[in-house]
């Protein structure tokens, strides 16, 4: 995790975990199923892609690498007051709090509009995680 500046991953090439039994493949869409924090393919038109495979998954180590950033890199974004977020979660503006912070509960307007998701939840030395965006 970068302390200074907020591009913290350049190029934004993540490893997500899969299940054993994964058949993901280099070039296919990744969403990160929001129940088992695992990579999937989307299964449906409601779920964003969250990054490209730049590998088929590897089932003896569990994971896949995704380009997970739009425009390839990945930032530091401040959190919500007693939101903790989980690798995955989805990041959405607070538009509750309207403090330009960011949660992962779906607000109104803007936002309603999920930006982005969580690579790194581990809060930095300037309370910061580690966001990507989303690639749809």
């Amino acid at each position: 995790m970068a302390t200074v500046g907020t591009v913290t991953r350049h190029p934004a090439v993540v490893p997500i975990s899969v299940p054993s039994n994964s058949t993901i493949t280099r070039g296919m869409g990744v969403f990160i199923d929001s129940g088992t924090k695992l990579a999937r393919v989307p299964g449906a038109t409601t779920e964003n892609v969250y990054g490209i495979a730049v590998m088929d998954a590897d089932t003896d180590m569990l994971y896949v690498s995704v380009a997970a950033g739009r425009g390839g890199f990945t930032v530091q974004i401040k959190p919500s007051n007693a939101v903790t977020f989980a690798v995955g979660d989805p990041v959405y503006y607070n538009s509750t709090a309207l403090d330009g912070s960011f949660t992962n509960v779906a607000g109104s307007g803007l936002g309603a509009v999920k930006l982005g998701w969580i690579v790194d939840k581990n809060v930095d030395a300037y309370g910061l995680v580690e966001m990507g965006y989303v690639a749809a």
